[in-house]
């Protein structure tokens, strides 16, 4: 595999992408956490796996949220 130059910018679509995924988890985020809290409201999820499932979904949001801003920051850094 060849190796990659420390100093070489990432191609713009890497940025796009992340941008792109970032906001779709937080759309499904919304839409998961309406949908678990009406299973639970329901009775149909244990409230238990219901916080656990929430948890996630933040976690994953926020996870992938830092990782676009991360990656926005080396964009304008980088001046590209």
């Amino acid at each position: 595999m060849p190796q990659k130059d420390p100093n070489e910018t990432p191609a713009s679509v890497i940025f796009k992408a992340l941008e792109a995924a970032s906001k779709q988890l937080n759309e499904e985020r919304k839409t998961g956490r309406a949908k678990i809290l009406e299973e639970t409201a329901l009775q149909r999820t244990p409230i238990e796996t219901a916080r656990a499932a929430l948890e996630t979904l933040a976690w994953a949001d926020l996870t992938l949220y830092h990782s676009w801003r991360l990656t926005e920051s080396l964009r304008i850094a980088s001046a590209k």
